[in-house]
């Protein structure tokens, strides 16, 4: 158990970066550049995947030498993630009328402590 709270730890710390990198590009995005928020979101998404699947690789799993299967398997993992939140957004942000921000952080989080732990552990860096 003690292997798996620390596997849990490592994971939420990883998704704690990949998160600032994803907020700050899209905010970056937006606010300064003035791209559209829903495509400074998913700039701000692929960011923060790629900060993601190097930590989780490297410290989180030591997974040692990427293989293409894990590769995929990472890809089809953040798939699901990017459409779940792509669309919580937009729906927070246009129908509750949320601000992008704020819709933003409620879909990470619930997604970071609820699906990604076990999809990462069990599916892409088993």
């Amino acid at each position: 158990m003690s292997l798996l709270k620390s596997l849990f730890f490592k994971l939420q710390l990883v998704s704690l970066t990949s998160t600032a990198v994803d907020f700050s590009v899209t905010i970056l995005l937006k606010e300064f550049a003035e791209v559209v928020y829903l495509a400074a979101h998913i700039v701000g998404l692929f960011s923060g995947g790629l900060t993601q699947f190097t930590l989780n690789r490297r410290w989180v799993f030591n997974s040692g030498e990427r293989t293409n299967a894990m590769i995929l398997k990472f890809i089809f993992v953040w798939m699901i993630n990017f459409s779940l939140s792509t669309t919580s957004v937009w729906l927070l942000t246009n129908f509750f009328q949320w601000n992008y921000i704020f819709s933003k952080i409620i879909t990470s989080t619930l997604l970071a402590v609820s699906i990604n732990f076990f999809l990462q552990k069990e599916y892409v860096f088993k």
